[in-house]
């Protein structure tokens, strides 16, 4: 995400993704309670976020929510997709096991690497609010998970397709900001954005993932995937997505509550797959009643959308905001036609975002 200008320093060495598979660790991560900050830099409070004045249709509770078979789809969007013949993505199946990955160099090929993510996630990826169980990672899957990670350092996106590339920085985005988390317990019981706030996102992540290309968070997202502004880091030409992709900021995820969801597998290596993914993820954005908030007649938008990438978006929408009406859907809220028309008008407050930790237990 655009998450602004970081700088938390990595005091230990990588030596989780070689042989003695010990814990990456960033700098000293303490127990803060920051709070959100609206538009106007006022507190908005440490609570996941809820819109009080939208009301969903009136389908019963457990109709609106995702299990695992639908892998991360509401009932609702799963069912619009489906009856309006655009699809839904499963990851496929395989007969691996996660016993078949207890070894830290389990991982070989992209689609071992593929495979076994498939299994980690879906493990402890919660599907309908796409929060995580840090504390498997952490103990029962901690095998497993560190093959995985290693699987980062093995792979170099410079050796691979541009699908495959857009897999792999997707992917590494996302696996490293858990990474993050899994190493650092204390950011389980408070916000990211603790003492120089922002850092973590600007923060050098370990050189072996992208073939040491000096990178961060912020460097895959505005650098690599979106190269919609230049950035800070030198990127050898070869391992750049030279494609630009909006939607790829409802893929990445930053780690707190009000980051875009969270699927319960990994982002495939091919275009058909990754543009139904990445479609079904802005169907789940727009319909998702803490992302697009409607009060009365106004409507309140992640910052992700109405500041950081909205030239993104407006990009998207080819530059009419009106035309992303299409993924609102009147079947799963009856707040379409206010969302709408403040789409046709560009008229969008921002709310104030969470940076609690997506931690399944904050549930």
């Amino acid at each position: 995400m655009i998450r602004k200008s970081l700088s938390y320093l990595i005091t230990g060495a990588f030596a989780l993704f070689i042989a003695q598979c010990q814990s990456l660790e960033f700098s000293k991560f303490e127990d803060g309670n920051a709070g959100d900050t609206n538009i106007n830099g006022s507190n908005q409070g440490q609570g996941v976020p809820f819109n009080e004045n939208s009301e969903a249709p009136s389908n019963s509770e457990a109709d609106s929510l995702a299990d695992s078979s639908s892998f991360g789809l509401t009932p609702c969007v799963k069912e619009y997709l489906e009856n309006n013949n655009r699809g839904t993505y499963e990851p496929p199946k395989t007969a691996s096991s996660l016993s078949d990955f207890i070894d830290i160099d389990s991982i070989r090929t992209y689609e071992q690497f593929l495979v076994l993510g498939n299994l980690i996630l879906g493990e402890v990826v919660e599907p309908n609010s796409g929060f995580v169980n840090y504390s498997a990672l952490r103990g029962q899957f901690s095998s497993q998970w560190k093959a995985l990670i290693k699987g980062l350092s093995i792979l170099k996106p410079d050796s691979l397709s541009t699908d495959q590339k857009i897999s792999y920085w997707t992917n590494a985005y996302n696996l490293s900001m858990i990474q993050f988390i899994v190493n650092n317990p204390s950011a389980t019981r408070s916000n990211l954005l603790v003492g120089s706030e922002w850092e973590v996102f600007d923060t050098k992540i370990p050189d072996e993932i992208g073939g040491n290309n000096n990178v961060s968070l912020n460097g895959i997202e505005t650098g690599i995937l979106r190269l919609g502004e230049t950035p800070k880091q030198p990127f050898p030409n070869e391992e750049v997505v030279q494609r630009k992709e909006p939607k790829l900021h409802v893929a990445l995820v930053c780690g707190a509550v009000a980051c875009p969801k969270l699927r319960n597998f990994m982002y495939p290596n091919n275009s058909a797959d990754l543009s139904q993914i990445l479609q079904e993820n802005l169907f789940l954005f727009f319909n998702d009643f803490n992302q697009v908030r409607v009060s009365g007649s106004n409507t309140s938008i992640s910052s992700l959308f109405a500041s950081w990438y909205k030239e993104d978006f407006l990009r998207l929408s080819g530059g009419n905001l009106g035309n992303l009406s299409q993924y609102v859907l009147s079947e799963c809220r009856n707040d379409k036609a206010v969302i709408d028309s403040s789409l046709r008008s560009s008229d969008l407050a921002e709310w104030g975002y969470n940076w609690v930790v997506n931690d399944i237990k904050n549930i």
